[in-house]
């Protein structure tokens, strides 16, 4: 075993517990989904947030695994500290309980879409660092500060008409760039 696959050991227990609290949240919703006032918008910023933490899965695999690393505790830090924030949004983007009263998911968006933005904007700008620390420029690199070009004014602006069109983009522009990907390449 490589010291790389030990760093993906760490992600991996980081991702899991992330996709973990998403499916056990939606899981809650679905058995109680009468109670429910379902939201397209909670819904695609959800996809986002699922497809964030798997693909960043393979790009733990893709950067380290079965490779030799010996990063300074500094870059070491930038690479694993991409996924909390993908953590604490996979935590905020559904309720971890339901009221008697029920949900509305629209209102639950409302009130947790600035956190579940800024942890997503903190997140891509960790892997940019490492991935510029490590690797220097290139045309994927483009493509992920493209992404985060349209997550920060997620994180500033509350209208919901921003946002109903920003989070579809930003989903479909995360497509473009990884479901063609060979995840573990």
């Amino acid at each position: 075993m490589t010291s790389g696959d030990f760093a993906i050991g760490l992600s991996t227990i980081i991702t899991g517990l992330a996709l973990t609290v998403m499916l056990a949240n939606i899981h809650g919703l679905l058995v109680n989904r009468r109670k429910v006032r379902w939201d397209w918008l909670t819904l695609i910023a959800a996809t986002f947030v699922f497809m964030l933490i798997v693909g960043s899965w393979g790009v733990s695999f893709r950067l380290l695994g079965n490779r030799q690393i010996n990063p300074p505790l500094w870059q070491f830090l930038i690479m694993i500290g991409d996924l909390v924030p993908m953590y604490l949004a996979a935590r905020a983007i559904f309720p971890d309980y339901l009221t008697d009263e029920g949900v509305n998911l629209a209102a639950h968006y409302a009130e947790i879409s600035r956190y579940l933005w800024a942890s997503i904007a903190i997140s891509y700008l960790l892997y940019l660092g490492f991935m510029l620390s490590k690797l220097g420029a290139d045309q994927k690199l483009g493509l992920v500060a493209l992404q985060l070009l349209v997550v920060v004014p997620l994180v500033f602006v509350r209208s919901r008409r921003v946002h109903a069109l920003l989070v579809p983009l930003l989903t479909l522009l995360f497509c473009f760039h990884h479901l063609n990907e060979r995840l573990f390449a």
